[in-house]
């Protein structure tokens, strides 16, 4: 993984779109696969770590930029990329962890390391920030981080704690019924999704807040860790890690 360079140049540097192979180590002269054509030319894209996961997937994570060629301060998020074994991007995510988003900043994901449980732990770098440029954030296996930033990038933290509370999910581990208790009874209708751990949306209904106690079926489901996700308006907030035994 990498940064492939391109003969443009801004400046005096040249740009780069980000970069990756697969090859087998007793014949590294021949490539399964490659992918080299993947952003816009800038001079910060690229992957700078790469991990596979157990079901064969290849999970790279990087930076990426766009504003510096619009004539903006540069600005480079952190992104994670899902890679199928046979070379297809399955999705590509980015992650903007700055404080002044008006600002030059740039990060990017030096490390990720897979967790007990099938999460992501990712070290990440970002430069002109502080107090903290080194910090570690905790991925779940559906791409979203531990404070749910990611997931709900369009409603500030307090609307979500808003929208969270009086809600109470439960049992967990359950062995098919999952009951949702609502002390807001004051609510539009809701909608919600049941992921996966590959990131996959394996239910979906409306869900009216009428009443108190909402029950959601996942009998048919196999065994395995999913994620009971609650949107508004199209909007995430709440996600639910549920272990179905």
């Amino acid at each position: 993984v990498g940064g492939r360079i391109y003969p443009q140049m801004l400046g005096t540097q040249n740009l780069t779109k980000s970069f990756i192979i697969k090859f087998d180590i007793n014949t590294p002269g021949i490539l399964n696969w490659q992918i080299n054509n993947f952003d816009t030319l800038s001079p910060y894209n690229g992957f700078t770590c790469v991990k596979e996961l157990k079901n064969g997937d290849i999970l790279a994570g990087g930076g990426i930029d766009t504003a510096i060629l619009n004539n903006h301060p540069p600005q480079n998020p952190c992104r994670i990329t899902i890679i199928s074994p046979n070379g297809t991007v399955k999705w590509n995510r980015t992650y903007n962890y700055s404080t002044n988003p008006t600002q030059f900043y740039f990060q990017k994901i030096n490390s990720i390391n897979l967790a007990a449980n099938g999460d992501w732990l990712a070290a990440l770098q970002l430069f002109n920030t502080a107090p903290n440029p080194f910090f570690f954030v905790k991925y779940d296996s559906t791409g979203c981080d531990s404070s749910i930033l990611f997931c709900q990038s369009q409603i500030g933290l307090n609307e979500i704690k808003n929208k969270s509370e009086g809600l109470s999910i439960y049992p967990n581990p359950t062995k098919g019924l999952i009951y949702i208790d609502n002390t807001n009874t004051n609510r539009k209708p809701i909608n919600l999704k049941v992921v996966n751990a590959l990131g996959e949306t394996v239910k979906k209904e409306e869900l009216i807040f009428a009443e108190q106690k909402n029950t959601i079926d996942i009998k048919e489901l196999p065994p395995g860790i999913y994620f009971l996700q609650l949107f508004d308006k199209g909007l995430l907030f709440k996600n639910e890690k549920i272990i179905k035994e």
